[in-house]
């Protein structure tokens, strides 16, 4: 899972970058799993902004991560909304 501390990174991080949404998906969203990365999806980041975002998490987190930027309408936004956990702000329902 994620520890607390990271969590709090990310809040922190999500808010100056002005993300909407946040999920954690992967391994590390197993509780029967001890995941060695962090797989982050990210909704609402401007994408100027988006690689000093996943920058400043890198340098942030205790565990590697990888982020993408989660579109819309994909069958991978589907799979994420469908078994992630957001973490960070208030999900929006995918038409």
């Amino acid at each position: 899972m994620i520890s607390a501390r990271d969590k709090a990174a990310i809040f922190t991080l999500a808010r100056r970058y002005g993300a909407a949404t946040v999920w954690l998906f992967g391994s590390s969203a197993d509780r029967r799993k001890k995941g060695r990365d962090l797989d982050l999806a990210v909704e609402g980041v401007v994408p100027a902004r988006f690689f000093h975002f996943v920058c400043e998490l890198m340098l942030s987190l205790s565990k590697p991560v990888d982020v993408i930027a989660l579109q819309k309408r994909s069958k991978l936004s589907a799979l994420i909304r469908r078994e992630g956990i957001p973490i960070y702000g208030k999900p929006a329902r995918e038409a």
